[in-house]
């Protein structure tokens, strides 16, 4: 099940135009996720799409808000780190997370975003006509409380139930608009690596800034070659795993 992130277009979050440098390819969009991963893997690929706008016209929504749709899409329809957190308390939902054997991050902030503190700075301009959601990007804010409580929980989770979980941190910056009287950008990493990573599981850094980290243009892009082993290894023992769990 793949989720995108924050402020992502659903129809393009996953999709990538070919190769980088573009020799020899024609620009056509790829999307690995339903082109290539299920043609080496023996899987059922599912995406969650859901609108992550926050700035300008954007939908009234909390965090617990859109966690709570991607269970329901589960269940109707056969898990991300507050979706798992959730489900815990939730009896209706529990099936779910004990269904879940592993989980792939890229550059998802778990200790906050330096980004998303400045979104919340754009997000409170008194634009005319502007319907903005800040309360998205407080949670995500560096220091943040919430955030750190739903880490601590999602920890302990992965540890009691041996489920693996791998990091994926971008390596290269973002160029991120600057709204003000002359439009501009500057270059940031929009998640550091110490906020993308878990302690104690695996990190790997792509070399990619945060909007490309996700996207792969076919089987030899290096990105996918270092992604794709830990998938395979979280397929291979994904039965081992629930057996164990149900026994």
């Amino acid at each position: 099940v793949a989720v995108h992130g924050l402020g992502a277009n659903p129809a393009y979050a996953w999709v990538q135009l070919n190769s980088p440098d573009g020799q020899g390819h024609a620009e056509v969009p790829f999307n690995w996720l339903k082109e290539l991963l299920p043609a080496e893997l023996s899987c059922r690929v599912m995406a969650f799409n859901y609108d992550s706008k926050w700035f300008w016209d954007a939908p009234q929504q909390r965090p617990s808000n859109i966690s709570d749709d991607l269970l329901r899409s589960l269940r109707d329809n056969r898990m991300n780190e507050k979706a798992v957190v959730s489900s815990l308390s939730r009896s209706a939902y529990k099936d779910i997370g004990d269904s879940t054997v592993g989980f792939v991050f890229f550059g998802t902030p778990h200790r906050g975003s330096l980004a998303a503190t400045l979104g919340s700075l754009i997000a409170s301009l008194p634009l005319p006509g502007s319907i903005n959601e800040r309360r998205i990007l407080r949670v995500l804010e560096e220091q943040s409380d919430t955030l750190a409580d739903l880490l601590g929980q999602f920890s302990d989770w992965l540890f009691e139930n041996s489920v693996p979980a791998v990091c994926c941190f971008e390596k290269h910056m973002t160029a991120a608009p600057i709204v003000g009287k002359h439009m501009r950008s500057i270059k940031q990493l929009v998640v550091s690596q110490d906020s993308a990573c878990i302690d104690g599981h695996p990190r790997i850094g792509l070399d990619a800034d945060h909007s490309k980290m996700n996207k792969f243009y076919g089987r030899n892009d290096p990105s996918f070659q270092l992604v794709y082993p830990e998938i395979v290894r979280m397929s291979t023992s994904a039965q081992e795993m629930l057996t164990r769990r149900r026994n």
